[in-house]
């Protein structure tokens, strides 16, 4: 397992995100996950509680929180990487994202659902993580 500062080192780089890039914009990455995964995510969050708020925590570019706010959701989100709020900016908007551990920004303290998709791969701790 990556110690925490080589997992700082390597998310801190703009390659991480932007390697895949394609002459559209958009990373390989970001057209299979929009397509094949995102769905199946609104559905279940939609299937599991009613509209209401939600933090996204490791939202990466953005695409999820921005499917579920044009569905009418308060989204909140926490990212790590610079590199990825500020693309996840430009999706969801000003102030909707915390860029840090979700451990250390300040968020209101409850929202109706937390999703942190593809984010338990990238910790140290898991568990400590999920306390």
């Amino acid at each position: 397992m990556p110690s925490l500062k080589q997992l700082e080192s390597l998310y801190s780089e703009k390659e991480y995100f932007e390697k895949l890039a394609r002459p559209t914009g958009r990373s390989l990455l970001d057209a299979i996950l929009s397509i094949r995964f995102f769905p199946e995510y609104d559905e279940y969050v939609e299937k599991h509680t009613s509209k209401g708020s939600l933090l996204d925590i490791g939202c990466g570019n953005g695409e999820f929180a921005e499917r579920m706010l044009k569905k009418g959701w308060n989204v909140q989100c926490v990212e790590k990487s610079i590199v990825a709020a500020k693309r996840a900016e430009k999706r969801i908007g000003r102030g909707k994202i915390k860029v840090g551990e979700v451990t250390e920004v300040e968020i209101k303290s409850s929202f109706d659902i937390i999703t942190a998709w593809h984010v338990l791969e990238h910790v140290p701790n898991p568990f400590e993580f999920m306390k």
